[in-house]
């Protein structure tokens, strides 16, 4: 799986089989302890996705309207892999 995504003014980010990719930084999703959502992605306003990790830091993904199609996806594989890994 590899699904990128990019928010007008926001990060882009990468989805991987068992990672995240935001610019330089890799976050494990295995590492991923919680996982709320924000807005949903429209032609007005970013969806996000916030991720609370093991180490207590909690990044935040945006998704934008051209993704909007993928946006459950990525929640849901996030979901999942959390509740696999916990």
């Amino acid at each position: 799986m590899q699904l990128q995504f990019k928010a007008p003014m926001c990060k882009a980010w990468i989805l991987e089989d068992d990672r995240i990719l935001i610019g330089n930084q890799i976050i494990l999703l295995r590492d991923v302890t919680g996982v709320s959502t924000f807005n949903t992605p429209t032609k007005l306003t970013n969806g996000v996705i916030t991720l609370t990790l093991q180490s207590g830091t909690a990044p935040q993904l945006a998704v934008g309207n051209k993704q909007a199609d993928h946006w459950e996806e990525a929640i849901e594989y996030n979901q999942t892999f959390q509740n696999d890994s916990g």
